[in-house]
């Protein structure tokens, strides 16, 4: 399977567990007992799965495309694509852990988080991209 294609189904499954999540904190509301941790995980995973496409498509379109066509025969490429990758996604899941605690404690706006969130993804995979192909 491509990376490409490991990315896309990354990001469907974040999205997935956000809606799930947001639409579980509709139904049952008040009956929840951590009302605001599903709502921060779901707008969480939802925004990291937006942001997980947009680093996909930058590649995909961007002045990268040349390494989405011989990632499958350079065994070294896949390697960093696979590093850069699941370190962005890791980062990205640290970040929405602080975007939670700074949400809850401090009553700072959620959406502004998230918009920061979304630049920090594809920046991240890039940063990580040059990061590894400079070490392997």
């Amino acid at each position: 399977m491509s990376i490409t294609n490991k990315n896309r189904i990354q990001g469907t499954i974040l999205i997935l567990v956000g809606v799930s999540l947001l639409i579980v904190h509709k139904i049952q509301g008040d009956a929840l007992v951590h009302e605001e941790l599903v709502f921060g995980f779901g707008i969480g995973c939802l925004s990291g799965g937006v942001a997980a496409f947009l680093g996909t498509f930058l590649f995909k379109k961007g002045k990268y495309n040349e390494n989405y066509k011989i990632q499958e025969k350079d065994e070294r490429l896949h390697q960093i694509w696979d590093k850069a990758g699941y370190s962005a996604y890791n980062l990205s899941y640290l970040i929405v852990l602080f975007m939670f605690i700074l949400v809850s404690i401090f009553e700072i706006s959620a959406i502004s988080l998230l918009i920061a969130l979304l630049v920090i993804m594809p920046v991240a995979h890039i940063g990580f991209t040059y990061y590894y192909n400079k070490k392997i």
